[in-house]
Order: C-alpha cells, then sequence, then structure tokens
C-alpha cells in the first residue's frame, strides 16, 4: 500500500544525493560517473526495518570498492552477491519474485554494461529515466521507485552537465537496487515485475539485437579483416554494427514503456504480464534491427 512516506524518502534521497555530488564532482580529478554510489544512497533509503538489507549495502559497496582492479570473475562473483542479497529481502514474502530478481540482476545489469559501450551517457541516461517513471507508473507501491526516480534523476542531470563518463561495471549494483525496488513495489501484485522489467525496453532489446547480430556474424564465418572499411565505390559490409540516434530510440522505448507499464504491470494474470512482457521486448529487438537496416541503406553510396 502507498503510504504517506513517499515525499519524506524522497526529500530525503534528494538532500543525500545532493551532498553526494558536491563532494564528488566538485573534485576536479574526478571526470568518470559512479553510478554505485546512487545504488548505495538508494539501498540506504529505500531499504528499512529490513535486516537482510546491510548485505545489499555491502555487496554494493564492496563492488565500488573493487571497481578498477578486480579481475572481471570478481566482479560477477559480487554481482551474484548482490543479486542473493536483494533476493533475500523478499524471500519471506511467500511470492516467486526472488526468483526472478535472482536472474533479473545479471541480465540487465549485462544489458546495461553493454548498452553503456555501445550508446552515449546521455542517451542511456534518458532512456533509464524513462524507463524508471515507467515502473513507478506499473508497480503497485512506490516508496521504492519514487526514491529511485529522485536519486537517478539527479545523477542524470550532473552526468549531462558535467560530460561526466559512465564506468561500465558501475551499471551492475545500480540495476540491482533499480530491481530490488521494483520487486519490493510489486509485492502486492507479483506479476507486476514482468511489466517493470519490460520497462527497460530498448535498454534490454538493443544489447540482445547487438548480441545476436555478433553471433550471425561469427556463424557466417567473417574474420577481422572482412569488417574493415570498404574500398570507395564498393558497398558496405553489414556486421550489424550502428550508432543508434536518440530519436530511434525514443520512438521505439516510449511506446514500449507504455505498454510495458499500463499494460503488463497492471496485470493480475502472471501469464498475460509475462506474455505482453515478452512481446514488448521482442518488438522492440524487430523495431531496431529494421531502422538499423533503414539507416545503413539510406547511407549506402548512390554509386555502391
Amino acid at each position: 500500500m502507498v503510504d504517506t512516506w513517499n515525499l519524506d524518502y524522497a526529500a530525503i534521497a534528494f538532500v543525500i544525493t545532493a551532498v553526494a555530488l558536491f563532494g564528488l564532482y566538485q573534485l576536479p580529478y574526478l571526470h568518470r560517473l559512479n553510478p554505485g554510489w546512487a545504488a548505495l544512497l538508494i539501498t540506504l533509503v529505500v531499504v528499512y526495518e529490513r535486516d537482510a538489507a546491510v548485505w545489499l549495502v555491502l555487496a554494493v559497496l564492496l563492488l565500488w570498492f573493487v571497481r578498477d582492479v578486480a579481475p572481471l570473475q570478481v566482479q560477477a562473483a559480487l554481482v551474484a552477491v548482490g543479486a542473493a542479497a536483494t533476493a533475500m529481502e523478499l524471500f519471506g514474502e511467500g511470492t516467486y519474485l526472488p526468483w526472478v530478481l535472482l536472474l533479473a540482476v545479471p541480465a540487465v545489469g549485462a544489458a546495461m554494461v553493454r548498452a553503456g559501450r555501445d550508446m552515449d551517457d546521455e542517451m542511456l541516461w534518458i532512456l533509464l529515466l524513462l524507463t524508471i517513471v515507467g515502473q513507478w507508473a506499473g508497480a503497485p507501491d512506490t516508496e521504492g521507485t519514487v526514491v529511485a526516480v529522485v536519486v537517478v534523476l539527479l545523477f542524470a542531470a550532473d552526468a549531462l552537465r558535467s560530460g561526466a563518463h559512465v564506468i561500465p561495471a558501475s551499471w551492475w549494483p545500480l540495476m540491482a537496487t533499480i530491481l530490488w525496488a521494483s520487486a519490493y513495489g510489486s509485492i502486492g501484485r507479483p506479476s507486476a515485475m514482468a511489466g517493470c522489467l519490460a520497462c527497460f525496453g530498448v535498454l534490454i532489446a538493443e544489447p540482445a539485437r547487438s548480441w545476436i547480430a555478433e553471433a550471425l556474424v561469427s556463424d557466417r564465418g567473417i574474420d577481422e579483416d572482412a569488417l574493415e572499411p570498404p574500398e570507395e565505390g564498393q558497398a558496405p559490409r553489414d556486421d550489424g554494427r550502428w550508432e543508434p540516434p536518440l530519436g530511434v530510440m525514443l520512438l521505439i522505448h516510449v511506446p514500449s514503456v507504455l505498454i510495458a507499464s499500463r499494460v503488463a504491470a497492471v496485470s493480475s494474470s502472471p501469464r498475460v504480464a509475462v506474455g505482453v512482457a515478452m512481446a514488448v521486448i521482442l518488438v522492440d529487438v524487430i523495431a531496431l534491427e529494421v531502422a538499423r537496416r533503414q539507416l545503413a541503406h539510406q547511407r549506402v553510396p548512390l554509386g555502391a
């Protein structure tokens, strides 16, 4: 049930984040943005009356401290610990949400790391803000998502202002806490979690499309030389790569968030919710590939 604490949580998140931003970005030697701070702040503000939350806080802190020095295997292990810790919060509720969360944190985290490689930071923050707003609109209880919106909005605004780059590994703890907020808000209607996941829209669909394209290129046996720029007058080889324009991404993402939050998330039937959520992501993947091919076709030289 949504209570009157929402504005209090939002105000606390605003104050803590503002102080953290002042300390972080007034230091001249910091040129990269670490959303792990946002994850920690969301966790500290949202989690209340739950002892297991301590493990989530520790996992987020540990991942942040080793983000630049730990090998990938260690970071993956910490992601698993964080996913398990977030899931522990919900085991006492008697729903399947802990298992969904345990699988979703590594999967969505990997997608965001890949999206961060293929998209610029400005696009990522805009799309992520739309995603969280959709999760707020779809979750039955909004305590967690209200704080997530406030904190991520502040970090996004500062990132866009300062041009700070996102540290790829720090997407993991941020996704863990955003997904935890969605899962916690879905306790009253567990099927809403499917809609909250589908609200990631192109942030999941574009990495999925990119991975599929890479797999197809690999199956065709195309080597690195084949991916070099074509000679003059020769049509470029299609390797599945592109630089997605923000306008195209918004054109696909906004309807996806609307459908996910107002159709999948509000359905009381888990089958309907999951079906609509899967359809949203599948349509996004297809739409992105169609858009990529159309743009690639328009850029082919006339003499090719």
